[in-house]
C-alpha cells in the first residue's frame, strides 16, 4: 500500500516506491542504502520503512531538507498527535 508521506513535494524525475522495494528484497538487509541524489527521498524512506539503514545526500538543500523530514523516526508519530 503507498504511504501518504509520498505525495510530500512531488517533482518529475521521481521514480515509484514499487522500483525501490523490488531494489531493497534483492539487496542485502544488513547493508547500508546510500541515495547519492535523493531529491525528495523515497529510496530512504521505503528504506526505513523496512527497518534498513539508509544514508542520502543531495545538492539541492529543499530536496535534503525534504528527505531529512520524512526520514525523521518520529514524523508520523508527531503528526498523529497533533491531529487527534
Amino acid at each position: 500500500m503507498r504511504h501518504r508521506f509520498h505525495a510530500i513535494c512531488p517533482n518529475f524525475a521521481m521514480f515509484p516506491e514499487t522500483f525501490v522495494e523490488k531494489h531493497l528484497a534483492a539487496s542485502k538487509y544488513d547493508g547500508i542504502v546510500f541515495d547519492p541524489f535523493c531529491s525528495r527521498g523515497t529510496t530512504i524512506f521505503e528504506s526505513l520503512l523496512r527497518d534498513r539503514n539508509a544514508a542520502g545526500c543531495d545538492v539541492h538543500s529543499v530536496a535534503a531538507c525534504i528527505t531529512g523530514a520524512k526520514a525523521s523516526p518520529t514524523v508520523e508519530h508527531d503528526f498523529c498527535f497533533i491531529v487527534n
